[in-house]
């Protein structure tokens, strides 16, 4: 794949070393920098902001879904469905622009369930971590906080559905 980015590999910013910048600046703990012994405690979350009664986990997504062959052969499929029934959809460099915004309910139900348990997944295990760190720091009244930076080629309105449907 082509990389598109105006930065040079070797300067690409770290969302992550950014973020614990931003929150050590805003008063919040990055959590690593706590880590004494943890071999035998549960995972943690990434950020609390004390202040706010907030715990905080950053999840980023390293493995593009879209680019998987999986994924390539269900939107494929799904692709063609909509040409059998009528419902033509932009092709970009031989890629369907499938939006689930711009398709029929039926079919943009289909669309969002193909990407709903990968990225389920990662919700549930940021979830836990969350959890795990309200009550290691008896904070269980603290609201939950979810970053997540995209950097997959996943249509934005599909991650807001997947991403707005839990709180820990």
């Amino acid at each position: 794949m082509k990389n598109t980015s105006v930065v040079s590999p070797s300067r690409r910013l770290s969302v992550e070393a950014a973020l614990k910048r931003v929150v050590r600046g805003i008063g919040g703990s990055v959590l690593d920098d706590q880590k004494k012994d943890r071999n035998n405690q549960p995972e943690n979350a990434d950020f609390v902001f004390e202040q706010y009664r907030v715990v905080a986990e950053l999840k980023i997504l390293k493995k593009s879904q879209r680019e998987s062959a999986d994924m390539i052969a269900k939107l494929q499929v799904l692709h063609q469905k909509l040409l059998r029934n009528g419902i033509r959809v932009p092709v970009i460099n031989g890629r369907a622009q499938l939006s689930a915004r711009k398709l029929p309910l039926e079919y943009a139900n289909e669309l969002i369930s193909l990407y709903r348990e990968p990225i389920a997944g990662r919700i549930r295990k940021a979830n836990r971590q969350i959890r795990s760190t309200k009550e290691t720091l008896n904070m269980q009244d603290a609201r939950a906080c979810f970053f997540s930076p995209w950097t997959e080629t996943i249509p934005v309105d599909l991650v807001m559905y997947l991403t707005s449907w839990r709180d820990a």
